[in-house]
């Protein structure tokens, strides 16, 4: 998927007689290739199914990683057009539900600031963290001082800890809530307490049938 193009050799560049008459024209472009829609459906179709087993901690590095891609997505209009209507919001938000209701902590979603370590604490990045470092759509997600702070020997990156399941569902939690602020997919209710989905998305498939 191409979201920024290219500007051609023919096209005009700042600089030239033309100087800023087609500067950033690709900038707002998306453009999938032949590939795309089989690849977003088979990765839809993924998700779909790891999102369903609710309450099975294996399935939270998964499911945090795939919600950090879609909350960068959401951030480039062109772009998200191509995913919005095939992507679960429905199921999104019942899956995020039954992740609230299973914390027996504080979690920390409604700041804005990244829920990294607790004050005091040494950081401790997730494994995933590790594999997602540097890539593309978690340039604006994970602080560059989080990996920097942190005291993880290189042999003890993928190393699981009993911990890490309260992390990965506050980061789920999170990100939830960062993407329900927009109002346009998810939505969060104050009352009660509970993540639902934009009028647009309601009415969805049931999670009975989502996955057929």
């Amino acid at each position: 998927m191409k979201v920024i193009s290219p500007p051609s050799e023919e096209e005009d560049t700042p600089g030239s007689d033309g100087a800023g008459s087609s500067a950033g024209a690709g900038a707002d472009e998306a453009v999938p290739d032949e590939m795309f829609p089989k690849a977003r459906d088979f990765a839809m179709k993924v998700y779909k199914i790891v999102a369903l087993r609710f309450g099975d901690p294996n399935t939270l590095p998964f499911l945090h990683t795939f919600l950090a891609f879609m909350w960068h997505m959401i951030k480039f209009p062109a772009a998200i057009t191509h995913l919005e209507r095939e992507f679960p919001w429905q199921l999104t938000a019942t899956m995020l539900n039954h992740t609230f209701q299973s914390c027996g902590f504080e979690v920390r979603m409604e700041s804005e600031e990244f829920p990294g370590a607790l004050k005091n604490d040494t950081p401790h990045p997730l494994p995933e963290d590790f594999a997602m470092r540097s890539l593309v759509y978690t340039e604006d997600y994970l602080p560059s001082q989080w990996f920097k702070d942190s005291k993880v020997e290189e042999d003890e990156k993928q190393f699981e800890l009993a911990s890490m399941a309260d992390q990965r569902k506050e980061r789920l939690l999170w990100l939830g809530y960062r993407i329900a602020s927009t109002g346009r997919w998810l939505t969060w209710n104050d009352l009660s307490r509970q993540f639902g989905v934009a009028d647009e998305w309601a009415g969805g498939a049931s999670t009975s049938s989502i996955v057929s």
